[in-house]
């Protein structure tokens, strides 16, 4: 037990003389995580995993705007087949939400193409080629 007693009064006596060392490893042990993070997402994995994110964030974007496609042109037609006791502003709005919404798709589907082409160019630049192919139909 005196042992267990001395080892805690001597731990505690080293932190209160060597505080401002416990407080620089306290920010070094940060710098480095921050270092090798960064390191990460410079290497080709990091660049790749970026770029993945970006493409199922592209592709998300574009599945939804497909939706507000689709949910706008059944507004329209059910407006449509009301045409009769429905306002003319009402059917127009309905017609622009479904203009505005082809519109986005187009959108979404080029930002999909450019992620595809960013993903490409990552794989090619970064991997060697006996992985490009298993790259290429594991992410494409």
């Amino acid at each position: 037990m005196d042992i267990t007693r001395y080892i805690s009064a001597m731990s505690r006596d080293f932190l209160l003389q060597n505080w401002a060392l416990a407080v620089s490893s306290v920010f070094a042990l940060g710098i480095l995580l921050f270092v090798l993070y960064r390191l990460y997402l410079d290497s080709g994995r990091g660049r790749l995993a970026e770029r993945l994110r970006d493409l199922r964030q592209a592709r998300g974007e574009a599945a939804a705007a497909a939706t507000q496609l689709e949910t706008a042109q059944q507004k329209l037609a059910s407006l449509q087949r009301k045409a009769g006791s429905v306002k003319p502003r009402i059917l127009a709005e309905a017609d622009e939400a479904v203009q505005d919404a082809d519109t986005m798709i187009t959108i979404t589907g080029d930002k999909v193409m450019r992620a595809e082409k960013q993903l490409r160019d990552v794989i090619l630049e970064e991997f060697p080629p006996n992985r490009q192919d298993v790259l290429r139909n594991k992410y494409l």
